[in-house]
């Protein structure tokens, strides 16, 4: 009697563990939840059991009825008293099942959930001859455990649930060695024969209850696959494999699941630590879902919860609409942050007002509370604390590709952050896959995605909070990219890649900006702006995208102008170069009038520096009276232009010289003697312009003869125009 106590004592108080559960709200089954000890579940085996007699029926006293015999006691045989004893060596953490108060919100994560629920129970492929596994990779905070304790629930009330079990770095019991105990007791639960057959083996080895994973795999699971009912799904839950220490599972994962039959299933969820994807990639039983829980797909989902929690919290004035938008935008898809969040705020002196503030502005409640960002500030060390920090080589890349990642204000593709780094791209991967679990959605197949941390708590995390060697000084490297974008400019300009320069160029002129706008002395980053400003205009110009170059360069000339006023001898030859291309946009969107003042200012400048004798100096002056020459011809004022015809063709004349002729500078001096004849036949000087016809024809002889595929045609064309 004192047996049959003890048994069914045991079977009470697991019923009572199991079913113990307050419906609260959903996506509380993030990291950041505090969760009891590991949650786990399988199919409960079958208690022994007797009959109970009935309760004698209390009779009159007057006629006291004859004593019924007792019913005989129905104890368990002596192999099923041994059966028993064995399973309770075998390791059985607490905690035994998935939890409703952790499941998704109602309405929310409906594609995955429909996609991993239908996967799991439909019928197998009858190709595939093994079991599968499907696994969910995804960013911290992304909600996976919600995911994995709803699809459980779906799954177990369909009676497809052998086992769940939700690691947690947290306690204790979370091993591999407690996750395959609750894989032999469901396992044990299918069916009497199973359950007798692993008894059986545990008695003859006493060691099983305690062997390794892989070896309890071996001797345990694989010898009762034949007594396994056909023609129905077994499906196994696995949260959180990243907690799992040994990578016991991960081997069992790799290797040993094949050797399961095809009606077995596996989802498992995980943050994608680069061990984990090396060793589960190129697996043919296991796939990797494409979709992404966190990012912009999740705002919907976001909205349902964020509206859900704050109904229901006790602030003093109501929320609008704008402020719930305002502050799902602020998620950027991660419901770790907007879960701490709100728990922060809710246990806040005044709700309303620091949840206010932690949108609109920064809360040092929020920064230094222990439940806040000190929290989130927590899981980022672990993560970044597991990698190779003794390692120059590590510490020098982390350093280059995390610190552009927390500086560009856009993302940019493995392919551009190679680009503009100047490493190879397979560098860019390698730390991409260190820093995984930080980043949104990023995949090392998808050279053209931009790749983006993912949230910025992350980044603040990095530039201000994080302590040594994980700390990246933010303006350092604001500074460094933007040279480097400058660099990439320069060297990979051609006309196949002019966009990708306009977008190089874009990045640098911000980085730039941002640079001086945090700086107490904004000029001492003028000088880099301007330029930087400067080489995005002539970039859009090669577009044709003129009105967009005209914006850019006026900027550059407002800086350039400030510079030039305390070191004219530096930026005086900068400011009129800026002013020269400012003229020529504006006479390119048909403003030539108006081009005419910048032009004449660039002219006055460079007449300003007639000292300077060089011959760059020499050839940008007579570029800046050519091009103003022009303009003034076009507006019919063309006896205006005619002393700086002159004169540009006298400097461009003794450039020929100087250069022995060069090609390109000879070509400048036709352009100029050009221009020279038509304003002086424009003003009745027709004589004049008959002798600098025929310089033009000499000119273009020598230089066919030079080049005759690129000045032999115009030469001919030349000759036809002037007979």
């Amino acid at each position: 009697m004192d047996l049959w106590k003890h048994l069914r004592g045991s079977r009470d108080t697991v019923r009572s563990d199991c079913f113990k559960k307050v419906a609260i709200d959903a996506f509380s089954g993030t990291s950041l939840s505090r969760l009891p000890s590991p949650h786990l579940s399988f199919a409960a085996a079958p208690p022994f059991s007797a009959p109970v007699p009935p309760a004698a029926k209390r009779s009159s006293p007057a006629s006291p009825p004859p004593a019924a015999a007792p019913m005989p006691l129905q104890l368990p045989s002596g192999i099923e008293v041994e059966i028993g004893e064995a399973f309770r060596r075998l390791p059985d953490p607490r905690g035994c099942t998935w939890d409703p108060s952790l499941m998704c919100l109602s309405g929310t994560r409906i594609s995955q959930l429909n996609e991993l629920t239908t996967w799991a129970v439909a019928i197998p492929d009858p190709k595939v001859q093994h079991a599968e596994v499907t696994l969910v990779a995804d960013a911290l905070g992304s909600g996976k455990t919600a995911l994995m304790h709803t699809v459980c629930q779906h799954i177990c009330r369909e009676g497809h649930l052998v086992a769940c079990f939700f690691f947690s770095r947290m306690d204790r019991q979370s091993t591999a060695s407690h996750f395959m105990g609750v894989l032999i007791r469901g396992l044990c639960a299918i069916n009497k024969p199973i359950k007798r057959r692993v008894g059986e083996l545990l008695l003859q080895d006493a060691c099983l209850a305690n062997a390794s994973p892989e070896e309890q795999w071996e001797r345990l699971i694989l010898p009762i696959l034949s007594l396994l009912p056909p023609g129905r799904p077994f499906v196994v839950g696995i949260d959180a494999l990243d907690e799992e220490r040994s990578g016991s599972l991960l081997t069992i994962l790799q290797k040993d699941v094949p050797l399961l039959p095809r009606t077995f299933r596996f989802i498992v969820t995980t943050r994608p630590l680069k061990q984990i994807m090396k060793e589960l990639r190129n697996q043919g039983h296991i796939r990797r879902t494409t979709w992404s829980l966190t990012g912009a797909t999740c705002r919907q989902d976001l909205e349902k919860y964020v509206e859900s929690r704050l109904a229901r919290s006790d602030f003093d004035r109501p929320i609008s609409p704008k402020m719930v938008a305002d502050l799902v935008s602020k998620t950027e898809g991660v419901f770790l942050w907007i879960t701490t969040v709100l728990n922060h705020v809710e246990l806040s002196f005044d709700p309303y007002d620091e949840l206010e503030t932690i949108i609109y502005g920064k809360s040092e409640h929020w920064q230094e509370n222990e439940e806040g960002t000190v929290a989130l500030d927590n899981i980022f060390t672990r993560i970044l604390s597991k990698l190779k920090w003794t390692d120059p080589n590590f510490v020098e890349l982390f350093t280059k590709v995390v610190g552009a990642l927390v500086t560009l204000k856009q993302p940019l593709s493995s392919n551009g952050l190679a680009s503009l780094l100047g490493i190879p791209v397979a560098e860019v991967h390698k730390i991409c896959k260190d820093v995984w679990p930080l980043l949104q959605n990023y995949h090392p197949n998808r050279s053209k995605q931009p790749i983006r941390l993912v949230h910025l708590c992350v980044k603040e995390f990095l530039t201000d909070r994080a302590p040594a060697p994980y700390r990246l000084d933010c303006q350092q490297h604001h500074k460094k990219l933007s040279k480097l974008a400058l660099r990439v400019i320069k060297s990979d300009l051609n006309h196949h890649n002019v966009e990708a320069a306009v977008d190089y160029g874009r990045r640098a002129a911000g980085l730039w900006r941002e640079l001086a706008s945090r700086n107490s002395d904004p000029d001492t980053f003028y000088g880099d702006l301007s330029l930087s400003l400067y080489n995005l205009a002539i970039d859009l110009a090669n577009l044709k995208r003129y009105q967009e170059a005209v914006t850019e360069i006026v900027d550059s000339i407002q800086m350039r102008r400030r510079l030039a006023a305390n070191d004219p001898a530096v930026y005086d030859p900068l400011l009129a170069l800026s002013l020269v291309n400012h003229a020529l946009y504006l006479h390119q969107l048909g403003r030539t009038a108006d081009a005419v003042v910048p032009a004449q200012e660039a002219v006055n400048i460079w007449q300003g520096l007639a000292g300077q004798d060089s011959l760059e100096h020499n050839g940008n002056y007579a570029l800046a009276m050519h091009n103003l020459a022009d303009y003034l011809h076009i507006l019919e004022r063309s006896k205006e232009a005619i002393p700086l015809n002159a004169q540009a063709v006298d400097i461009r004349r003794r450039i020929v010289d100087h250069q022995c002729f060069a090609l390109d500078s000879a070509h400048d001096f036709v352009d100029s003697l050009r221009q020279y004849a038509a304003c002086l036949e424009a003003c009745g000087l027709g004589g004049d312009a008959a002798g600098l016809r025929q310089e033009i024809l000499d000119v273009l002889h020598i230089m066919a003869e030079k080049d005759p595929k690129r000045f032999g045609p115009e030469l001919e064309q030349t000759r036809l125009q002037f007979s």
